[in-house]
């Protein structure tokens, strides 16, 4: 909403959104690939939950969202339903069908349940993906071992993170 949509606009975001039909990368645009992780703002890794998530030949992104849990009365603050709803508001009634098809097959339905989390955003580090960025490479991994999750520490990737200003990619 705040980062994509105003540069690809609102279409190209939902229909780059491949994550829900278990893309490698949550989006992927022509040029360019975005990974979207969260964590808290005393966060100190994040999970890559697949060798594929990182190992691409284009360059790519990957995005740390990092998000604190406040109270009930706290101002300023996002839940799951307040941001899809405002998503939906700005959006035809066709993108907005297949915004509903993406959520869904994530599993998301409309729930109170999820107002009652809430969080205050804090920051967003962008870090560049290339062939430098240490990541895990398929080619690199023994044929005999599959599936493969790791952590990567947030502070020694610092080399590769980018003042990103999202009109210029």
């Amino acid at each position: 909403k705040q980062y994509l949509a105003p540069q690809h606009g609102y279409e190209k975001s939902i229909n780059a959104w491949i994550g829900p039909e278990k893309g490698n990368q949550d989006f992927v645009f022509t040029d360019s690939w975005f990974e979207i992780k969260s964590t808290s703002s005393s966060g100190k890794e994040i999970m890559i939950s697949s060798v594929e998530q990182l190992d691409i030949n284009t360059k790519g992104y990957l995005v740390v969202i990092f998000f604190d849990k406040t109270s009930s009365n706290a101002t300023e603050v996002l839940t799951l339903n307040k941001l899809i709803e405002e998503i939906k508001e700005e959006i035809d009634m066709k993108l907005k069908s297949t915004f509903e098809v993406a959520l869904l097959s994530i599993g998301y339905k409309y729930s109170e349940e999820y107002d009652k989390y809430r969080y205050r955003f804090r920051k967003c580090n962008v870090y560049q993906v290339d062939d430098t960025f240490p990541c895990l490479r398929r080619d690199d991994i023994p044929k005999s071992i599959g599936k493969v999750k790791y952590e990567l520490v947030l502070n020694s990737i610092e080399k590769w993170r980018i003042d990103y200003d999202f009109a210029r990619i």
